[in-house]
């Protein structure tokens, strides 16, 4: 899989000040062809300051984006590992020939499952631990 990298604060500024820049010429080159003389300066920083707030802005939310999908996918390959670990239980314990010990694998791999889908889960839409710190937390439940 590719290698997600996220904009650093330096190129949020350098490509909001990059577009403030073109905004600016775009307009004095614009009243420069029709006016010749009477050149507006205050009116193109204006627009050039207001380009380059709006391009951060977005550069912004951009980035923030990315990092919580990259939170969300952090997250689900935690939960991948934790179900196919429980299912490589089931998988390796099904033909046991005692009962009682195959139930309790059994019934200790299916908790890890429920505990995975119940609590983990429902933390990929909202991301606000970092996995690493999920991992230490895993409780099971006796049934």
């Amino acid at each position: 899989m590719s290698e997600i990298k996220i904009a650093s604060g330096l190129r949020l500024i350098a490509v909001a000040g990059m577009w403030g820049v073109i905004v600016l010429l775009i307009s004095l080159g614009t009243q420069w062809l029709l006016y010749r003389s009477d050149m507006h300066l205050p009116g193109s920083i204006i627009a050039a300051s207001v380009t380059a707030i709006w391009t951060f802005r977005l550069e912004q939310l951009n980035r923030q984006r990315q990092q919580a999908h990259l939170r969300r996918f952090q997250l689900i390959s935690d939960m991948n590992h934790h179900i196919r670990n429980a299912l490589q239980v089931i998988s390796y314990h099904a033909f046991l020939q005692d009962g009682y010990t195959e139930h309790e694998h059994i019934r200790d791999a299916m908790n890890r499952i429920e505990w995975v889908l119940q609590e983990v889960l429902p933390q990929v839409n909202d991301a606000p631990q970092p996995a690493k710190q999920l991992v230490g937390r895993v409780e099971y439940r006796a049934s």
